[in-house]
């Protein structure tokens, strides 16, 4: 996975690097939390919380978008003498209440392991994280912290890209692929 590169193949994403697969996937993630909000009252009927952890603002004057994440579930366990990290998926227990949210990610034959749109936002930033810290240029535009003590996560990141309006008249933006 070196610079940015990314083979989406017959997964739900269709992003061709790493930068707008996160991007990608954030927008999935939070359209699924959206779905929730729109269906607050079977879900709060059910004991359940509707999620709101994924803010994505673009910014078209600067040319930028960010994305974050700042309360991720998390667990971390011992494995094999490794620690691991897992995030909590938090969208598919909603879609008892509330069949129409759907959290379940297909990674289909590209290089992620997530089943979980959650888990595969997550996976997608610990991947640019790994290109990062082998990038000549220092670039660090994702950061992400781990509390294991309150297992919560968070994820951070800005790139720049390119404001654009397209052939049909909507406004469109393309991150960059600063690690390329």
């Amino acid at each position: 996975m070196a610079n940015g590169a990314f083979t989406a193949g017959t997964s739900d994403l269709t992003s061709t690097n790493l930068i707008t697969a996160l991007v990608e996937m954030a927008l999935l993630v939070q359209i699924e939390e959206r779905v929730a909000l729109a269906n607050a009252s079977a879900i709060e009927g059910a004991a359940l919380t509707v999620p709101n952890n994924v803010q994505i603002s673009f910014d078209f004057e600067s040319d930028t978008v960010s994305v974050n994440m700042p309360s991720l579930p998390v667990t971390s366990v011992f494995n094999a003498g490794k620690l691991e990290t897992t995030v909590t998926d938090y969208l598919t227990p909603l879609s008892t209440p509330a069949p129409a949210v759907d959290g379940a990610f297909d990674a289909g034959d590209s290089v992620l392991t997530s089943t979980t749109k959650v888990a595969a936002l997550f996976e997608i930033a610990e991947l640019i994280q790994a290109d990062e810290a082998n990038d000549a240029e220092g670039d660090n535009n994702v950061t992400m912290t781990l509390d294991r003590d309150n297992g919560i996560a968070s994820i951070s990141a800005t790139f720049n890209g390119t404001s654009r309006v397209n052939a049909s008249g909507f406004p469109e933006f393309e991150a960059s692929n600063y690690l390329a």
